[in-house]
This record gives C-alpha cells, sequence and structure tokens, in this order.
C-alpha cells in the first residue's frame, strides 16, 4: 500500500498524500458552498494529508507544513472579500477545530448583519 491514501467511502478511490496536498493548496470556495462546508472540507483534507502522509511510505509532510498550507487557503479561499480580511484575527495558533468553527460561522452571521443593513 505504499504512499496511497483509501477513501473510506469508495475501495476503488486512491489518493496520495502529495495529491491531497495539492488538493489543499488549490481549495477555493465553491459557487454554491457555505463557508462553514468550505472550513469543514478543508479541515477534512488537512486531517487527511496528516494520516496518509504519517501512514504510508511516502513524503512525510510535516504537521507545520500541513497547517501552513490550511491557514493560507482560508486566508485566500474563501469568496467574499470580507471574510478573507476578517478569518486572519480567528487563525491563531493552536486553535481547535471546534473553536474555530464556532467563531467561523459567527463571523459569517456578522459579515451578513452588516450586508443587510
Amino acid at each position: 500500500m505504499s504512499g496511497v491514501y483509501y477513501e473510506p467511502t469508495s475501495f476503488l478511490k486512491k489518493t496520495t498524500a502529495t495529491e491531497l496536498f495539492r488538493e489543499l493548496t488549490n481549495a477555493v470556495q465553491y459557487e454554491n458552498e457555505d463557508p462553514h462546508d468550505f472550513l469543514l472540507r478543508c479541515m477534512d483534507l488537512q486531517q487527511k494529508i496528516t494520516f496518509a502522509s504519517k501512514e504510508m511510505d511516502t513524503f512525510d509532510y510535516s504537521d507545520w507544513l500541513i497547517n501552513k498550507i490550511f491557514r493560507r487557503t482560508l486566508l485566500t479561499g474563501f469568496k467574499s472579500e470580507q471574510m478573507r480580511m476578517e478569518i486572519n484575527s480567528i487563525l491563531v495558533d493552536g486553535i481547535a477545530n471546534e473553536i474555530l468553527i464556532q467563531k467561523l460561522i459567527a463571523l459569517n452571521q456578522r459579515i451578513k448583519e452588516r450586508n443587510v443593513n
């Protein structure tokens, strides 16, 4: 199984840590994707990269590098310019995923309220 991560939903789909890393690096929020869903998709990729690079016999992506790319993707990947500008304030080192999700939901709500007024 050298260097391949098997998707739990499909025995046929094989994805290497490098392919997952590339996907995270190039991730952007889809047209009809909610900011919360984009964050969850990026978190899922981050977790898959960590697993694939540690468990498989491939290039070992360090946690530092994975987190750096994860943060950069969030800083550049949201459709909303307001979200991209304000997300940096909640992306602090060591923030738990649950807290990040809560803060992003609150930030998204504030942005929506500002746009209504």
